[in-house]
């Protein structure tokens, strides 16, 4: 997870730090002992968008959860109080904590089962891919949501976004990523030359 791009990246190893960006976006800590999770640096609030506290860092910066709780595995709520704003302490309090010490961990924060799923994948993608897009061209996210719900085939859906998305393997898209294929549709190119032979009435 803390592999970095390098000077002379390949399509594939792009690739993939790409897909684990959303991972990163799409995840957050359940808090088990604390230990692991920085308090302002991890996402573990289950909030949309940021997962983490709105407040200002009154305590150290590199804070772990664990000082927030106390010897029983309880909230120290009067800590809570004094250190977040109130949405955000109402929002750790709520968290439940195990009844005996667990580690920390990582689940999925856009499925109730905290399990990763295709779809909500795709839509972290999908947030991913257009958050750099002026507002004027970004496609209306309910429409979107209406989309994934549709009663169609996945491989369908999967195919529409990406040819929306326009990440569909066509040799133009390959060609562009160094990928040492011709820049112009083989099928394309033949098509052409047809129609030109029947318009010039050459056999």
């Amino acid at each position: 997870m803390d592999s970095k791009l390098g000077c002379n990246p390949s399509y594939m190893w792009r690739s993939i730090l790409w897909g684990r960006e959303g991972i990163e976006v799409g995840s957050r800590w359940r808090i088990g002992d604390g230990k692991n999770v920085s308090i302002y640096h991890h996402r573990w609030l289950p909030r949309p968008s940021t997962l983490k506290p709105f407040s200002p860092p009154l305590l150290p910066s590199q804070s772990k959860i664990a000082i927030l709780i106390d010897e029983n595995g309880c909230w120290k709520e009067h800590l809570i109080r004094n250190n977040f704003l109130e949405d955000d302490a109402d929002q750790i309090l709520k968290l439940p904590l195990p009844k005996k010490p667990l580690e920390d961990q990582l689940v999925w924060s856009y499925d109730k089962r905290d399990q990763y799923q295709v779809k909500s994948g795709y839509y972290v993608a999908l947030r991913l891919k257009l958050k750099d897009l002026p507002s004027s061209s970004s496609p209306n996210i309910g429409w979107w949501k209406f989309f994934w719900n549709l009663s169609l085939p996945s491989k369908i859906k999967l195919f529409y976004w990406r040819a929306f998305s326009n990440i569909l393997s066509t040799y133009l898209n390959l060609h562009q990523r160094k990928i040492p294929v011709a820049p112009s549709c083989p099928v394309v190119a033949l098509l052409t030359r047809i129609n030109i032979s029947r318009w010039w009435g050459v056999n």
